[in-house]
């Protein structure tokens, strides 16, 4: 797969939707497509975690099957030059199967994404952790007590996707909160 995913425009999807026709045809080589990660090349790197975004589209269970594999990838890219798009895609992947995360999974993620939002500046980052995390705080409260600080300051961030996304995201956890009040 990292041959198939390298090369062409780094915006371009490249052969992206061929790789992922490959794993809904045999969902077994799944962990070929998680061991992507492990490439140099950005680009393959991005391919990947767009791959994985229309994997959950096209076979939502086989993403759910493998959702631990895919965690234990992308949690364990170094923060430092870590892909950002692994990790606004682990916050999209997660937030489309918060049915079916366990209780397990979703403290993992949850903790990954409280993580990233402290630590990590890319805006697209920012923008997906902080839908995922309001999404989620609407139903965990300590979640939304968490969140609401560090939304406010992220509502003045100089870049437009992320304050306004922090602007929607603050209402939601304000509007959480105030429904537990009453």
């Amino acid at each position: 797969f990292t041959h198939m995913l390298s090369g062409g425009h780094p915006n371009s999807l490249g052969r992206t939707r061929e790789v992922v026709e490959h794993v809904l045809k045999a969902p077994e080589r799944v962990h070929e497509l998680l061991n992507a990660y492990d490439d140099t090349d950005p680009v393959v790197r991005l391919r990947v975690s767009s791959a994985f975004k229309r994997i959950v589209q096209g076979n939502h269970t086989l993403m759910v099957e493998h959702l631990d594999a895919f965690l234990d990838k992308v949690i364990e890219l170094p923060h430092v030059g870590a892909q950002p798009s692994a990790q606004w895609t682990v916050a999209q992947i997660c937030l489309a199967l918060t049915k079916d995360l366990s209780k397990a999974q979703y403290e993992r993620v949850k903790t990954h994404l409280m993580s990233n939002l402290e630590t990590i500046n890319d805006w697209i980052v920012l923008a997906q952790t902080m839908e995922t995390l309001s999404g989620w705080a609407v139903n965990d409260l300590g979640l939304a007590k968490w969140l609401r600080p560090r939304l406010k300051l992220r509502v003045a961030d100089p870049r437009p996707a992320v304050s306004k996304k922090a602007g929607k995201s603050l209402q939601q956890v304000e509007n959480a909160l105030a429904k537990q009040r009453s």
